[in-house]
């Protein structure tokens, strides 16, 4: 199988799934003699009822996010265009491991995108809170190409006897990965967050997809923001207002206990914060936080907003800013809808794979 069938195959499959989510309540779609619409129907609601943070709203917008924005034929040949070498069926036999995160859904498929589409063979290890949707869509790229069959290992155990390695997980297991993986070329992802500048200028607009990337997935995921930083005398009051068009949030139970939780903390420890009834808002320099918890901020002017941004781009996964003169930043709302070029840890997988 040679670059251009390994990339047809995930155009095809990144078609199969724009289907889904726009007519999946129409007919059925079959590929390989399976209903492939019924079959991720199923996995979907499994997976929700595994884990009780995926809700089928969440795991549709990581279907969205993660596939379809990403298996576009054209935004394909853009990014892939920027590589000088993609390896050939002779280079099938070199295994990568991929120690895959589970806290929002198919976090881990742009790795798995990256080693299948260099034709490297993938040994995946799931996390327990999210091993049901990447299986079902490795079962149907499969069965859009048979051949993938041969590239795809799945082990319930740490990947062993692998030619490099791709992490993701916390500091603490960060520490692990490395006495596991420090002699072999490795990728070790570990914790990191997200922030929002904000200068008090932001259209209602903004605020409301400020709101999508501080709620998406319950704010599980490192590209949610988490710390708001905003100027002396900002009007929190104009902020909650608009935010409280996400209360339902609240509606689910576990996200409600946490946010009660939080609250009683906080009262118990006599701390100030702003409180939406459904989200708090504590003054704190930590970027990250709990959930329903974000913590902001001030800043005396623009410029020292950036410059602590800039101090501490090794900690921030993104930057939510409505203007473009901070490095890495990305438009209100746009945190969690990452572009192929988006590197987790701004390590460039692709490249990784291919030099190594």
């Amino acid at each position: 199988m040679n670059f251009d069938e390994r990339k047809q195959a995930f155009i095809a499959l990144g078609l199969f799934l724009k289907s889904y989510i726009s007519d999946k309540k129409i007919g059925t779609t079959y590929i390989g003699g399976i209903d492939a619409f019924l079959l991720l129907d199923k996995a979907i609601n499994y997976a929700c009822i595994e884990n009780i943070w995926f809700v089928a709203a969440n795991v549709e917008q990581a279907i969205q996010a993660n596939t379809t924005d990403m298996l576009d034929e054209e935004k394909l040949k853009l990014w892939l265009g920027h590589y000088r070498f993609m390896p050939d069926e002779s280079d099938s036999k070199h295994k990568i491991g991929i120690i895959m995160a589970g806290n929002i859904p198919l976090v881990g498929f742009h790795d798995l995108l990256c080693v299948l589409l260099c034709g490297y063979c993938a040994v995946i290890k799931t996390s327990s809170k999210d091993n049901v949707l990447v299986h079902v869509l490795t079962d149907i790229l499969c069965k859009i190409e048979p051949r993938f069959g041969e590239l795809i290992v799945y082990t319930q155990q740490r990947p062993v006897d692998v030619d490099a390695v791709i992490c993701t997980g916390s500091n603490n297991s960060a520490r692990y990965f490395e006495s596991w993986y420090g002699n072999i070329p490795h990728i070790i992802r570990k914790n990191r967050s997200s922030v929002a500048i904000l200068t008090g200028e932001e259209t209602t607009d903004d605020m409301q997809a400020l709101g999508k990337d501080i709620f998406s997935y319950f704010g599980l995921g490192c590209r949610n923001v988490s710390s708001l930083l905003v100027p002396e005398n900002y009007n929190f009051d104009r902020l909650i207002s608009i935010l409280s068009s996400y209360s339902f949030v609240a509606n689910h139970k576990a996200y409600r206990d946490c946010y009660r939780y939080q609250k009683a903390v906080m009262d118990m420890e006599n701390t100030w914060y702003y409180d939406t009834g459904f989200l708090l808002l504590k003054n704190s320099i930590l970027l990250s936080a709990p959930i329903a918890l974000v913590n902001y901020q001030k800043y005396t002017n623009l410029e020292y907003a950036k410059k602590i941004v800039q101090l501490l781009s090794n900690h921030l996964q993104c930057v939510a800013y409505q203007y473009d003169d901070v490095c890495n930043a990305v438009r209100f709302g746009q945190t969690q809808h990452p572009q192929l070029f988006d590197y987790a840890d701004k390590i460039d997988t692709v490249n990784f794979l291919i030099n190594n």
